[in-house]
């Protein structure tokens, strides 16, 4: 405890000799500011006695005084700017006015204090204003060090990616939000990018959690290489980065530092025994341009992002009104898919295939149709793809096969014996509890395998090999025929045609639209078409919409059709009456 000598212990008790005239009065003066020091003294916070104005010590406690490193006489030469050097006695005297304006008047305040070794600590401060002759402040301090350092170890949490240490989503959505602010009416150019990344999920499970953390920071540390000191490269989530850059002159200084990412991210990256090749595309939205608030400018470049991954010609794509027309369209899609089930939004439409020698219908291809009240009907290559990415497919694909039955067993009760009916299958619906589905169908509808005809995709086999061979060989053990859809226009290939048990192929449309006028389509037709009955399978041409198309397919030799020139996708009941019509037609 210090007490500085023009003041002396009595001025903590707001006494002095000179105030009392009995030596009674002055012994309990002594008493009383006695035990008020001891009380100041074993304070467990650091504790002191300061004069407004000057700021000098009055009193300091035994607990401050072991905290700044001091010892008592120290202090008799010391303010309080001394140990609070970001405190100037300016600044003190503007604190005083506050504390005396306010009620009760004292104040609540965070700096920090120095240590006479010159190192600093954080403090939590409370001064209050003692009123009388002399005026005094308490100044009581409390360490707030590993407070203030566990508040920014969670504030770097909140705000930094634990992986890589840049900015995360929260922290680059601020920056990009201070960028657009700050400069008001007068932004000039910059680009927000978005890039994504695969193969990370490949690295995680074939060679390791380490090991994809490892990729993730070369790719992090490319992308900061690739940007100048004063853009901003963030990770907003595990396969997502992005980088804000600013004072771009025109929207081509976008694009070449969307070149200069992708080139340095197509380099090799070592992982233990691995050299990995990290793909990537990018969307990219400007500014002004393509928007002045953040969320605008992030949202276009997902568009713009989006549109880069469906687009396998290119790796990188600017914001355009369409695409985001096109990306809102998939929103929409995506939601209304969400309960149509239940609101009973799906049905389906059958399509004829029929003999081209005897012009008879032998049977018919269940095609999924939806339409949603808000957006009306919506095209089967817009929503099947996003069933098949939620997995909504398989729920879909259930129904599908149990209603495209129900109308086989109608077709059957109406005399109709031959027709068979033709199910798409799915590649996600290819699973072994995919038996015990068929099976129940056929027994609550009463059909036999032979009734029905599944359509595959070579997808199915590319994505599940052995395993969907193996199954698919079970369903056509059964009595079911297995078709191939879509020939020709994806990963066609004889080893595939041989592996599967299949009864027919189908070429697919695109090679049938320029048959009669297209030397190179029409020998490609021919030569599926002599391909498939060497492997004694029927052929089915789609699409078949004109009479020379028709001519042209018998010439080669094609079994059978499917198109707009006998008929296009009709109801249940419409086929009902086709199929008698067609009965009494001539060949």
């Amino acid at each position: 405890m210090i007490t500085v000598p023009h003041y002396g212990s009595d001025a903590i008790a707001g006494t002095s000799q000179g105030k009392h005239n009995g030596a009674d009065a002055e012994e309990a003066a002594r008493r009383l500011s006695q035990r008020l020091l001891a009380i100041v003294e074993g304070c467990a916070e650091e504790t002191f006695v300061v004069e407004p104005g000057s700021w000098r010590f009055q009193l300091v406690n035994r607990q401050a005084r072991e905290s700044l490193g001091y010892h008592a006489a120290d202090f008799r030469h010391l303010s309080l700017t001394d140990i609070i050097p970001g405190f100037s006695a300016a600044h003190l005297d503007i604190i005083h006015q506050k504390m005396c304006q306010a009620t009760p008047p004292e104040l609540d305040l965070e700096s920090f204090f120095q240590r006479m070794n010159g190192s600093t600590y954080s403090v939590r401060l409370r001064m209050r204003l003692l009123t009388g002759e002399p005026a005094l402040v308490v100044v009581s301090a409390s360490d707030i060090t590993e407070t203030t350092r566990a508040e920014t170890i969670i504030q770097r949490q909140a705000l930094y990616d634990t992986v890589t240490s840049l900015p995360n989503r929260t922290l680059f959505h601020d920056r990009l939000r201070r960028t657009l602010e700050g400069h008001g009416a007068e932004l000039d150019g910059g680009a927000v990018l978005l890039i994504s990344i695969d193969n990370l999920a490949f690295v995680n499970d074939g060679i390791g959690p380490a090991a994809a953390d490892e990729l993730v920071r070369e790719v992090a540390g490319r992308l900061s290489n690739a940007v100048r000191v004063r853009d901003t490269v963030a990770r907003l989530s595990d396969t997502e980065f992005a980088v804000l850059t600013v004072h771009l002159e025109q929207q081509q200084d976008a694009a070449a530092l969307a070149e200069r990412i992708l080139t340095d991210l197509r380099k090799p990256v070592s992982l233990t025994n691995y050299q990995v090749v990290v793909p990537a595309v990018i969307g990219i939205s400007t500014f002004p341009q393509d928007g002045t608030d953040a969320d605008t400018l992030l949202s276009n470049a997902h568009a713009a992002l989006q549109g880069a991954r469906e687009d396998a010609a290119i790796n990188y794509r600017f914001f355009t009104c369409a695409l985001n027309t096109l990306v809102k369209n998939r929103v929409a899609i995506n939601s209304g898919l969400s309960g149509a089930m239940e609101r009973r939004e799906f049905s389906l439409v059958y399509q004829p295939k029929v003999d081209i020698a005897s012009w008879q219908i032998l049977g018919v291809e269940a095609l999924l149709r939806w339409r949603n009240f808000d957006l009306g009907a919506v095209p089967p290559d817009q929503f099947v793809p996003v069933l098949e990415r939620t997995g909504l497919i398989s729920e879909v694909g259930s129904w599908v096969l149990e209603t495209a039955c129900r109308q086989r067993r109608i077709l059957k009760d109406a005399g109709f014996d031959k027709v068979r009916m033709a199910v798409n299958l799915s590649v996600k619906q290819v699973r072994r509890d995919f038996l015990g589905t068929l099976a129940a169908v056929l027994v609550n509808t009463g059909l036999t395998p032979a009734d029905i005809e599944l359509e595959i995709t070579e997808s199915v086999i590319v994505r599940d090999g052995q395993a969907a061979v193996g199954l698919l060989r079970e369903i056509a053990a059964m009595g079911i025929h297995i078709s191939m859809d879509d020939f020709g226009c994806g990963y066609s290939s004889l080893s595939h045609l041989r592996r599967l048990p299949l009864e027919t192929i189908k070429i697919d449309r695109s090679f049938i639209n320029d048959i009669a006028s297209d030397a190179d389509d029409a020998e490609i037709v021919k030569a599926i078409i002599s391909m498939g009955h060497a492997l004694r399978h029927r052929v089915v041409a789609e699409g078949v919409e004109t009479v020379q198309q028709l001519a042209a397919l018998r010439r080669m030799g094609c079994d059978e059709i499917q198109g707009y020139l006998f008929s296009p996708p009709v109801s249940g009941e419409e086929l009902l009456t086709l199929l008698a019509n067609a009965e009494d037609a001539p060949a």
